[in-house]
């Protein structure tokens, strides 16, 4: 008999020095990568963004963004449509929201490299990182 084995996709969850060196080491590399901060507006205000190439997107609005034809979404957010490949970085104030951004693109659109700031923006902070 054959035996089917499924090989389940899933964010990484990662700390705040992982993802600061997996942002560089894109960036170093020049491999196209989206840092993706999934608060709301208002929270903007208490917490600025880690990155000025940060793509806010609140979470209740991933589905659609990503649900957008290529065209609209580099009309929309300024940038290309992401490629299954390409890494993306999720964080918002806590590391909640972002996981389930995270786990919605890897489990509906099939994404490969999703990693979630574990503590969010918050932690970021609170480890005195910077980009």
């Amino acid at each position: 008999m054959l035996k089917v084995t499924r090989i389940m996709k899933s964010v990484k969850h990662i700390d705040a020095a992982a993802f600061k060196k997996g942002i560089k080491e894109c960036e170093k590399g020049e491999k196209p990568h989206y840092i993706i901060d999934v608060r709301e507006k208002n929270e903007l205000e208490s917490i600025p963004k880690i990155h000025e190439r940060v793509l806010h997107i609140p979470r209740g609005h991933i589905k659609n963004a990503f649900d957008m034809d290529e065209a609209t979404f580099k009309k929309t957010y300024g940038l290309e449509y992401p490629e299954l490949e390409a890494p993306i970085f999720f964080y918002c104030a806590g590391g909640m929201r972002s996981a389930m951004a995270g786990e919605y693109l890897v489990g509906q659109h099939g994404y490969e490299n999703v990693y979630n700031l574990v503590g969010g923006a918050m932690n970021w902070y609170r480890s005195n990182m910077s980009l």
